[in-house]
């Protein structure tokens, strides 16, 4: 069917609504289980084209428009000490830089995060059709590395695998 969208994280089909929610609900998951996000607090946003009206689309879902959520220029380098800055890595894109660390022999303490990446349980493909079903206009950097797709195509869980061994690995080094 034409309105049938296809989750490559679950390896299903789902209507429009369908898949606007299972993926608002495993957002929202993420963030309970993670890095849960207080309404007191004011966040910010790198501005990042399409991902960043996409985080702020899911944001607006999960919290009704209570979020304090402040859009800062890609070129700015602002670092002001009372906001928390949210991350707009899609879940290749976090795989992609975490095996990067372990690639490059780098320090292990490098695997914990400064921010909080919203869109780390939402894969690429996923994203371009929440782009597509929004209209939202911009365009989509896709960081993965092939090795990973192909690894993904044989045995379909290889992504939800390397995201849940990355979460144990971070949460040990919490614990130090």
């Amino acid at each position: 069917m034409a309105d049938d969208f296809y989750s490559d994280f679950t390896g299903q089909t789902y209507s429009k609504s369908e898949f606007i929610n299972i993926l608002t609900k495993r957002i929202k998951k993420d963030l309970r289980n993670r890095n849960p996000l207080k309404l007191k607090q004011t966040y910010a946003l790198y501005e990042n084209g399409a991902k960043t009206q996409i985080i702020s689309l899911f944001l607006e879902i999960i919290f009704k428009k209570r979020l304090d959520l402040v859009i800062l220029p890609s070129d700015s380098k602002l670092q002001a000490n009372n906001l928390d800055f949210l991350g707009d890595d899609c879940l290749e894109t976090y795989i992609s830089k975490r095996l990067g660390i372990f690639f490059k022999s780098q320090n292990i303490s490098n695997l914990t995060d400064n921010k909080i990446n919203i869109l780390r349980t939402i894969t690429y493909k996923e994203l371009v059709q929440i782009k597509n079903i929004f209209n939202i206009s911009g365009t989509l950097e896709n960081e993965n590395l092939e090795f990973v797709e192909k690894l993904n195509e044989e045995y379909s869980q290889t992504k939800a695998s390397l995201l849940k061994s990355f979460n144990h690995i971070d949460y040990l080094l919490r614990l130090k």
